[in-house]
């Protein structure tokens, strides 16, 4: 899993079996607790500005730019960010973002 962590989180819809793995520059990755094989949710925004599919490491998924961890309860998945890259400041409202169990959906 590239990347560099952040945070873990139990997973919504498989708690006994598998974990989220977060990275700083939005990677998230879900992995099984019994094999350790992993499988990518979203690319870290590292591998895709290696590639040269992205101009910089702001990820297109979420407000901000260095993720500051992961939380799964209630239903929800959520993801702290921070940062605005260029050294830009974030409105009051960021940088958080949360899944609900099958939905896909993000917020604020």
């Amino acid at each position: 899993m590239p990347g560099r962590p952040t945070g873990n989180a139990r997973h919504l819809t498989r708690p006994a079996d598998a974990i989220y793995y977060a990275t700083m520059e939005e990677g998230l990755y879900e992995v099984d607790v019994r094999t350790l094989e992993a499988r990518q949710v979203f690319e870290d925004a590292n591998m895709a500005q290696r590639r040269k599919a992205a101009a910089d490491i702001a990820g297109p998924l979420l407000p901000g730019y260095h993720g500051k961890g992961l939380y799964s309860g209630q239903g929800r998945l959520v993801y702290s960010n921070n940062g605005e890259y260029g050294g830009e400041s974030m409105p009051p409202d960021a940088p958080s973002a949360a899944w609900r169990s099958g939905t896909g959906r993000r917020g604020r």
